[in-house]
């Protein structure tokens, strides 16, 4: 077993605990009661534009071990000139 925050997540590899995904409406009660989940899932789309949702994923990144579920992208031709791509690559 390894160390644990103070949480009682692991730190180190992404444990094998169950994660969540994550959606608006749940923002605030992760980052204020910040529950002892494995990881964090987010669909890339949700969070292409400005606003409180990136900054939120921003700080919820920071305790939690996060994976990025990009949904629609595959719709476009896959090259770095597409708008999509280029912001997915730049996400946080």
């Amino acid at each position: 077993m390894s160390r644990l925050d103070m949480r009682g997540v692991p730190l180190g590899p992404i444990p094998a605990r169950a994660g969540i995904g994550l959606r608006f409406v749940h923002h605030e009660a992760l980052l204020e009661e910040r529950p002892a989940v494995g990881w964090i899932e987010a669909h890339t789309e949700n969070y292409f534009h400005d606003g409180a949702a990136p900054r939120a994923l921003e700080r919820a990144r920071a305790n939690y071990p996060l994976s990025l579920h990009g949904v629609g992208l595959d719709s476009d031709p896959p090259t770095a000139s597409t708008p999509r791509t280029s912001r997915a690559s730049s996400a946080p």
